[in-house]
């Protein structure tokens, strides 16, 4: 049963304890960072480390309650379609602790430089990974109140879920949200499976994880869902490698720099590297023919773009005379790459666009469910739609060549802002990446 008083308990604990391991590394890391004692200095050494570790602890209870809440309270009880929710959070979980693991080992490196390039990436893909669980417990929601809404008020299946004494309202709640017609059909996709039947839940239900926006995605989690119809969530899954990688070789990246005392070497290779992965998207097909395809472009794609992530802020940094004007020299890298992102995004739309519309224009007059697509501007929202629309087999495999080959314009323009970065990286002079100076406190660093 709900109990009030235990979330308030939580909640309070948790805050409490947090709020003081915050203030304990304050009172120990400014004082060890102004140099006052040798003795502040050792402590941060090691309490730092511990504070990391607390809370990679506590996050890993925190998830591990949840997981054991969703299993217990509603895939025990016949919602079944909420274990792919189990299984996607034990990977999320899987991975962020991982990074904390990561984090703490970068500690121990002889350059603090290394930590202090990787220690906001970490937090950030933590804080992404939290914000995507939250948006999909939000679709959660808001798909079962759209499905009630539009399911009749007479003759309708609901799931088990047994006593009822052992649900709460917000559980029981979300689980009478789940009530599907009896006997309805389910709509079928181009090249995907369907069903009905009486006792059978919607094929529609599951969509509560498959919901996208494709303004947020990129173009390899576009190119899954458009031409290969994976769900949103399946893409993501599909592209583990290439993020995993990525992380991966941000940190290896890293202690290269920190080992050869060099840098051009990495951004150069990175940029190669990278030229190379996007462009081998470009040859994506329709189909998973291999293993290659899926997985080994992706890795390629990584290792490219993990490298090159850590590695022009090194020349930025190195470049300057004074260490105050170090943070100038990045907001300035940053600007470029924000301004670069915008760049690229409008002409990559342009190409997209021109060659879709190019695709469509020679299939002819296309079918009523998918009229909308002689439009190129509506392309990306009927993505999520083409699992679901029912088409003739080969006007299907028309369309998703269509969304193939425009989408492998996208790559190949891409590839070729790989080819321009890497020309311009040839004109970068390399620095000393060690220099002294006396702060504002005296101190020479």
């Amino acid at each position: 049963m709900y109990n009030p008083e235990k979330e308030r308990r939580l909640k309070v604990g948790l805050f409490i304890a947090i709020g003081l391991i915050n203030v304990s590394v304050f009172c120990i890391w400014v004082p060890a960072r102004l140099q006052i004692s040798e003795t502040f200095i050792r402590a941060n050494n090691i309490w730092d480390r511990m504070e990391k570790a607390i809370f990679a602890v506590i996050d890993l209870c925190l998830n591990a309650y949840f997981m054991h809440l969703v299993k217990s309270k509603l895939v025990a009880h016949g919602l079944t379609q909420y274990m792919l929710v189990y299984k996607f959070n034990l990977v999320m979980v899987t991975i962020s602790i991982s990074l904390d693991v990561i984090l703490i080992g970068f500690m121990s490196l002889r350059d603090d430089a290394v930590y202090v390039q990787v220690h906001p990436l970490v937090y950030l893909t933590k804080l992404n990974i939290e914000m995507n669980m939250a948006e999909l417990l939000g679709k959660v929601v808001k798909r079962s109140n759209e499905l009630r809404s539009s399911m009749p008020s007479t003759d309708v299946w609901q799931p088990r879920l047994g006593p009822m004494d052992v649900f709460d309202h917000e559980w029981l709640g979300s689980a009478k949200d789940f009530i599907m017609p009896r006997g309805g059909d389910t709509h079928n996709t181009g090249g995907g499976a369907g069903g009905g039947g009486t006792g059978q839940m919607h094929e529609l239900n599951l969509d509560i994880l498959q919901d996208s926006n494709p303004d947020k995605a990129n173009a390899s989690s576009m190119y899954l869902q458009s031409t290969f119809l994976e769900a949103p969530l399946q893409a993501g899954i599909s592209l583990i490698p290439f993020c995993a990688v990525l992380m991966s070789f941000t940190g290896i990246a890293a202690m290269g720099v920190e080992r050869t005392r060099r840098y051009l070497w990495e951004i150069w290779l990175g940029w190669i590297i990278l030229s190379v992965g996007v462009g081998l998207f470009g040859s994506w097909g329709t189909e998973h023919n291999t293993t290659m395809m899926p997985a080994g472009f992706q890795v390629v794609a990584g290792i490219g773009l993990g490298t090159l992530f850590i590695g022009p802020p090194i020349p930025m940094q190195a470049s300057v005379e004074r260490v105050k004007d170090q943070g100038l020299a990045v907001g300035i890298l940053v600007t470029f790459r924000l301004f670069g992102t915008l760049l690229g995004l409008v002409i990559a739309a342009t190409a997209f666009g021109n060659q879709f519309a190019a695709s469509v224009a020679g299939l002819g007059p296309l079918p009523a469910q998918a009229a909308i697509l002689e439009n190129p501007n509506e392309a990306l929202s009927f993505i999520p739609y083409l699992r679901h629309v029912q088409l003739p087999a080969e006007t299907m495999s028309c369309i998703r060549d269509a969304y193939a080959q425009a989408l492998r314009a996208v790559f190949h323009i891409l590839e070729a802002f790989g080819g321009v970065g890497f020309f311009a990286s040839l004109f970068t002079r390399e620095s000393a990446i060690e220099s002294k100076e006396a702060g504002k406190q005296g101190f020479v660093g």
